[in-house]
């Protein structure tokens, strides 16, 4: 994937410090301290040797993230949000609230279920939303190039990086629709608007002790104290 391959260029080498997988999120701390979503293997493929990590810089294993067992692309793409320069500027906000501002009365596409997204659709002119393992009113991912083309505004999860459908996912992105990456996978970099993203939302790790610990309980997400939401946009991010 040409995207991974720029972000782990982007990284910065430093000696790793500690490595967490939980359940739930993935912890790198390194000189900075990155987090991302723990992709959980589906049979048993996801176990990881000392010696892949022991030892290693973060450069080395950013390259984690092109692997296919998922706990390796889960630690990979957590050191690079641990390693990619931050940029000079973001904005502290809701992606909700950003996704809302471009999508009210349009054609909307969200891949992956966010749990947010059954309160907005009401204000939306259509939600098409895709995943790989469909609840009820999900698309099976299968579905993407006949409905996603119709999209005005595409809201796409960070887990396209780990799981490498990211690229597959952008050729269906019709010209001219806004495209907002969400997610704690999400790295905070500039580099993503080079790959057709227009406003990406990520997820800083302000206190990594505190962080460490509720990895390790494995407390979701949308739980874990101790992280900072922020937005950067290619262009203006309203308006």
């Amino acid at each position: 994937m040409k995207i991974l391959h720029s972000l782990i260029e982007d990284c910065k080498d430093s000696p790793v410090k500690d490595v967490v997988v939980g359940i739930f999120n993935t912890l790198v701390i390194a000189e900075r301290a990155g987090i991302a979503s723990t992709l959980r293997p589906v049979r048993d493929e996801g176990g990881i040797l000392p010696e892949t990590i022991s030892g290693k810089t973060t450069k080395e294993l950013a390259r984690l993230s092109l692997s296919e067992n998922p706990i390796e692309a889960s630690i990979g793409l957590a050191v690079i949000n641990a390693s990619v320069p931050l940029p000079k500027h973001s904005v502290e906000i809701d992606g909700r609230e950003l996704f809302l501002k471009k999508g009210k009365d349009k054609i909307c596409a969200c891949i992956g279920h966010f749990p947010f997204i059954q309160k907005l659709e009401p204000m939306l002119k259509k939600l098409y939303t895709f995943e790989k393992k469909p609840s009820e009113g999900d698309l099976p991912e299968e579905k993407i190039p006949d409905f996603l083309p119709l999209a005005d505004v595409v809201l796409i999860t960070g887990m396209t990086l780990t799981n490498h459908s990211f690229e597959s996912v952008m050729k269906h992105v019709k010209k001219g629709a806004y495209v907002l990456f969400m997610g704690p996978t999400v790295p905070v970099s500039p580099i993503l608007f080079d790959f057709g993203i227009d406003a990406l939302c990520g997820t800083l790790v302000i206190e990594p002790e505190m962080v460490r610990e509720q990895v390790k309980m494995g407390v979701r997400y949308k739980d874990v104290k101790g992280l900072k939401k922020v937005c950067i946009a290619k262009e203006r991010m309203y308006g």
